[in-house]
């Protein structure tokens, strides 16, 4: 075949494929174009505005495939149902999820730091090494949860049901669990410090495993010592719940 008939095959489809490549270069374009719209759309709602579950699994699932935390924070999601999400790491410091659902969720070393979680339905979910600093929890229902070496550091749990809910070595300090419901509960190594624990269902069993009740309010209104008076109050006070 001679070399002119080939420059005419040659240019003939470079021709076609030309505008081929060209407009499917386009869509793609149009495609990704779209697909960041939707998703800035999203986020121009997270503030003030009530989001959908799909939006936050959209939000979620897009954030691990870049492998970067999922960011909500001061998002508005009361009454949201989101049971058994994937939410670890996630971004949700002052957010309000007051009346949302996370039953199952993991929310494992999740920032809920000064988040609004008011009656929220938490049961049986994931917040192992999650900062809860100052969160609002009042009324919360946390049976079952996993709260292991959780931040809760001056938290709002009154009226909190955390029946059963683990709470190994988790921070407690300052919080206030007036009227929690403990039952149940795994307080071993737990900071009970300065806690304010006045009408709380739990057992002296249950109290004699925290690490420390310095300060505390036990469930009685009994305050306990703190300073140097503390080492010897604790020791009498332990040999005589064994």
């Amino acid at each position: 075949m001679s070399e002119t008939l080939w420059g005419v095959i040659i240019g003939g489809a470079i021709g076609i494929a030309g505008p081929l490549l060209t407009s499917l270069l386009n869509l793609f374009l149009e495609g990704l174009k779209e697909k960041r719209a939707k998703k800035r759309k999203i986020r121009e709602r997270l503030i003030g505005h009530r989001l959908q579950t799909r939006d936050i699994e959209e939000l979620s699932s897009e954030a691990r495939r870049r492998g970067e935390r999922v960011d909500l924070q001061s998002a508005d999601l009361t009454k949201a149902y989101l049971g058994g999400i994937d939410l670890e790491n996630a971004i949700l410091y002052r957010a309000n999820l007051s009346g949302a659902n996370l039953s199952r969720a993991n929310l494992h070393r999740a920032n809920l730091g000064s988040a609004q979680l008011k009656e929220t339905v938490l049961y049986k979910a994931n917040l192992e090494k999650a900062d809860l600093f100052e969160v609002d929890l009042e009324r919360a229902k946390m049976q079952g949860a996993n709260l292991v070496r959780a931040a809760l550091y001056e938290a709002n749990l009154k009226q909190a049901h955390m029946s059963k809910a683990n709470l190994t070595g988790a921070n407690l300090a300052k919080s206030n669990l007036t009227q929690a419901v403990l039952t149940g509960a795994n307080l071993s190594e737990t900071n009970l410090k300065e806690a304010d624990l006045t009408e709380a269902l739990v057992t002296n069993e249950q109290l004699r495993q925290s690490k420390t009740l310095e300060g505390a309010i036990l469930p009685d209104g009994t305050k306990v010592p703190e300073g140097t008076d503390y080492e010897k109050w604790i020791e009498e006070w332990r040999a005589s719940h064994t």
